[in-house]
């Protein structure tokens, strides 16, 4: 979902598996839940773009040092993330 918020040049069939995957993981809850899959898939896309929105700082750090390096150490990942803002990891319930 970042590259979709943040990359200018984003094309859906780059990540496509990505998103399969997540919507699988949303109908299985959902079932579970028993709640409908596209009202909870719109409340998650929706959550989701508003904490990555709200660390679009953190997002863009850790987007440019996987462009540079196609990896990112344990060590500077928790650095990177330790100014995330906290308020905005609570659901929106």
């Amino acid at each position: 979902m970042s590259e979709a918020l943040f990359d200018p040049n984003y094309r859906l069939g780059s990540s496509i598996d990505e998103v399969v995957t997540a919507q699988a993981i949303v109908l299985s809850a959902a079932i579970k839940l028993r709640r409908d899959f596209e009202h909870l898939w719109l409340e998650t896309l929706s959550d989701v773009a508003a904490k990555l929105k709200a660390n679009a700082r953190v997002v863009r750090d850790i987007a440019e040092v996987l462009m540079r390096k196609e990896s990112i150490k344990a060590r500077r990942l928790t650095h990177l993330l330790r100014s995330v803002k906290t308020d905005a990891l609570k659901s929106s319930d």
